[in-house]
């Protein structure tokens, strides 16, 4: 009888195991996309998805034959400002979150882990690669692939992967990542794993979150600006969607939680069932220090010919400078009869189209006012008061070292005045005639050295490292 009683135990052990490893383990994971710079959630449509997941969790918590195994919630950031500012604040946002998440659904704290990623240039490089109208894609990826977040020489930085991307081709390519793939960088990857319960039902919002076996990674849906938003997974496209509900009015909390643990899960992706690799998703940045507002800068055609000036631009908007110059040359050589004077200046409005201040493609207006008296081989032009002119201009600025440029630029407009013409004669200078100019042409051209000061050189956001 006591072999019975012993098989009997023996297949109950045997149901009970099958049983067990029959028992279902999924993933959900949702992105949470934040506005440049915030902590918090700010669009109604995000916090009606949070909405919607805190209650799917809390019905599976409650579910008889369901458990939820654990939460983690990891924030990242895109690219710009200072690397200790952008750790920060992927923090926050995953600690924002999970703080919603465990308000809005009861759940203990045990269950949730945060952690911040800082910036996601591994997803950065996926949405640059899927760009296909990149400017100079080849040289981005290459940046993005092969030069290192600092390069550090005799313990000090002297380069490194953002300020390359700032510089490449005076910014544009690193002004059009900001606009297309940066959004996809802002974000907080949530990832729910749940042992048992009932199968999840269909996402029911157009950023779903997804459901899949666990070990089986997918890429979190990307925002509607992001590059990749074409290259969505069937699945994703097929998805059933909702209206969003406009009058969601909850709030998630800002920057105010305690700065709790660091990521639990690893980057290779070895993490414990109650961690997870983020998957990577967007949110935007901000500039949120001080940028280079201030520059100095010679045109080297006029030093040249020998006529020194200095000129100063000042940055008094996002993309907006003023600047002046001021050129003074007084030479002459009575004997030879050789006069070489001139001064004065100019007064310039500038529009930058680059990526960060003072570089790349500009336009701009600009106004002049001089004197001048010029004398060779016997017959010279002297200015009757001062002359005057104006135009248009248009030019590039490159960056050729951390706060070097080379600014080229034209100007097309009118310059006119009156001005005398004379002769040296038994050591005199006689009068012969007055003249009018009216000149419309090319009235100015520059190859300016500029020099920027003030702020943290080439930052998105701003700030020192």
């Amino acid at each position: 009888m006591w072999v019975v009683y012993s098989l009997i135990g023996i297949l109950a052990i045997a149901v009970q195991t099958v049983s067990a490893q029959e028992m279902r383990r999924d993933t959900l994971c949702m992105s949470v996309y934040f506005a440049p710079g915030f902590s918090s959630v700010t669009s109604d449509s995000e916090l009606y998805r949070l909405d919607s997941l805190a209650d799917r969790l809390q019905s599976l918590c409650a579910a008889a034959d369901g458990r939820v195994s654990g939460i983690l919630v990891k924030g990242w950031t895109s690219p710009e400002g200072a690397d200790r500012l952008n750790e920060r604040l992927s923090e926050s946002r995953a600690r924002g979150v999970v703080r919603y998440l465990a308000d809005r659904a009861a759940l203990p704290d045990s269950l949730l882990e945060a952690g911040g990623g800082g910036v996601d240039w591994q997803h950065l490089a996926e949405e640059a690669s899927a760009c296909p109208d990149l400017p100079d894609r080849g040289e981005v990826l290459r940046i993005l692939e092969n030069t290192p977040v600092w390069v550090v020489r005799n313990g000090r930085v002297v380069d490194g992967r953002k300020r390359r991307l700032g510089m490449l081709h005076g910014g544009i390519p690193y002004n059009h990542l900001y606009k297309e793939a940066f959004p996809a960088l802002r974000r907080a990857d949530i990832r729910a794993v749940v042992s048992g319960g009932p199968q999840f039902p269909p996402p029911s919002h157009e950023r779903s979150s997804e459901t899949y076996s666990d070990n089986v990674r997918q890429p979190a849906a990307a925002p509607a600006d992001s590059c990749r938003r074409s290259e969505r997974s069937a699945a994703a496209e097929d998805a059933v969607t909702e209206d969003v509900d406009a009058d969601a009015s909850a709030s998630l909390p800002a920057e105010d939680a305690p700065e709790g643990n660091s990521v639990l899960a690893s980057e290779s992706g070895n993490a414990p069932e109650s961690a997870f690799v983020a998957e990577s998703a967007a949110e935007p940045a901000v500039r949120a220090m001080r940028e280079p507002w201030v520059a100095l800068k010679t045109n080297l055609l006029y030093d040249a010919l020998l006529v020194p000036n200095v000129g100063i631009e000042f940055r008094f908007a996002d993309r907006w400078s003023v600047g002046a110059d001021y050129m003074h040359a007084w030479w002459s050589n009575d004997r030879k009869h050789r006069y070489w004077r001139c001064y004065g200046g100019e007064v310039t409005l500038r529009r930058y189209f680059g990526a960060t201040p003072f570089t790349g493609h500009h336009v701009g207006i600009y106004g002049t006012m001089l004197t001048y008296d010029f004398e060779f081989s016997g017959k010279g032009w002297q200015s009757d008061g001062f002359s005057y002119g104006g135009g248009l201009e248009y030019g590039y600025s490159l960056p050729v070292a951390r706060r070097l440029n080379l600014d080229f630029s034209i100007g097309v407009g009118y310059f006119g005045g009156r001005y005398k013409e004379y002769v040296p004669m038994d050591g005199c200078y006689v009068w012969q005639s007055t003249r009018r100019r009216h000149w419309f042409g090319p009235t100015r051209a520059q190859i300016s050295l500029v020099w920027i000061l003030g702020g943290e050189r080439r930052s998105g956001k701003g700030g020192a490292r």
